[in-house]
């Protein structure tokens, strides 16, 4: 009789035990989809996010991965695999992103979000999904590796930084000019009904390029001669300097010609193609494009 009430008591307990794990499942279960259905209505909840990643972690069985997920996944694997420009990494995240909202709680998603978003150069998505992963590991190598990787992210996101890449642009700059260093453009001449002819011109000396003129009279002479930068210009049309800071140049002073026997305003734009060797320059209405000389 005493066997039999201890069988009794063992089995209840077997029972209960049995009830509590499945309900303690069931709840986990339950607040995860909760969570997940806050989540899509609010993606950009980071705390959120890190819950929902770590409750799931700690769930057994973990979450069975939606069909939805699963598809979107592939996508972005073939796309992924098949990228060979930043557009197409972009397009491959874009296709993670949706598996993402399906099943958030999947950290080889975050894992290969960082890996795409920074072959897209999108170091600052790369670093957040590098985050997100970082809240699911454990192992202490695994966190050690990820960290530096995301030390590596901060690194890239400061390069590609607004003023990091002006001042690269500008270093750049610097070292192509170096090769037209006392470069001469000329446009093409234009002849006047009293013979006179012509034509803009231009001179680059270190980080400054002059813009000015020569007009020539009928025996090729140069009309009121002015030595800028080693180089004769004609005071015919007033001659400016500019800084090259820019491949675009636009002068700071007020400029008007005769419009119809009006004066009219106008805006002096120059636009420098290093790579054409040529010399734009966008005055009184007109646009002369000078070739070196």
């Amino acid at each position: 009789m005493k066997f039999i009430s201890i069988a009794i008591v063992i089995f209840t307990a077997i029972c209960i035990c049995g009830f509590t794990t499945n309900t303690q499942a069931q709840t986990s279960q339950e607040q995860l989809t909760q969570m997940v259905a806050q989540l899509q209505k609010t993606p950009a909840d980071i705390a959120l996010r890190e819950k929902i990643i770590k409750l799931a972690a700690t769930m057994k069985p973990t979450p069975a991965v939606p069909d939805e997920a699963i598809k979107y996944e592939g996508r972005a694997q073939f796309a992924f695999k098949n990228a060979k420009s930043e557009a197409d990494f972009v397009s491959a995240a874009e296709e993670y992103e949706k598996a993402v909202s399906s099943a958030p709680w999947v950290a080889g998603y975050y894992s290969d979000l960082c890996t795409i978003y920074e072959k897209a150069n999108k170091y600052t998505d790369a670093k957040r999904n590098c985050g997100f992963y970082l809240v699911s590991l454990t192992d202490a190598n695994d966190i050690t590796d990820l960290k530096r990787r995301i030390a590596g992210l901060d690194y890239g996101i400061e390069k590609s930084s607004p003023a990091a890449k002006a001042e690269r642009e500008k270093k750049e700059l610097v070292e192509k000019l170096k090769a037209f260093d006392g470069a001469v453009f000329v446009g093409a001449y234009k002849t006047f009904a009293n013979g006179h002819r012509w034509r803009p011109k231009a001179k680059i000396v270190g980080q400054e390029i002059v813009i000015g003129s020569e007009l020539r009279n009928g025996s090729d002479g140069l009309i009121e001669p002015e030595l800028i930068f080693g180089e004769w210009f004609s005071q015919y049309i007033a001659k400016e300097i500019f800084r090259i800071d820019s491949l675009e140049l636009k002068s700071p002073r007020e400029h008007s010609c005769l419009v119809a026997g009006r004066e009219a305003p106008y805006e002096k734009r120059v636009k420098i193609d290093l790579d054409l060797a040529t010399v734009t320059i966008i005055w009184c209405f007109e646009t002369d494009i000078l070739r070196r000389q």
